[in-house]
């Protein structure tokens, strides 16, 4: 069942990165560094398949008037056949 997220809370860090890695998505970011990029952010939105992130996305902002969309990916194995892989938006 996909549920959809702005909450961090039970995201398994370590299992998104190798996801990352695994679609060839990844920066080179440690878990920790993954982690903080997301907790920094003034807007996340994660999609879930049960208990699995498949898709993410993030805003950075000033606080004041002004936020950019920095990442929205979403993982072709997890997210279904039809579903391109992790890519940005």
């Amino acid at each position: 069942m996909l549920s959809y997220r702005s909450d961090l809370v039970g995201v398994d860090w370590e299992a998104l990165k190798h996801d990352l890695i695994a679609d060839g998505f990844h920066n080179g970011r440690t878990t920790d560094q993954l982690q903080l990029s997301f907790e920094h952010s003034a807007f996340v939105a994660m999609a879930f398949d049960g208990g699995r992130c498949i898709a993410t996305g993030r805003v950075l902002s000033d606080g004041v008037g002004n936020g950019v969309l920095t990442t929205a990916v979403e993982n072709k194995t997890l997210a279904g056949p039809k579903k391109p892989q992790w890519r940005a938006r």
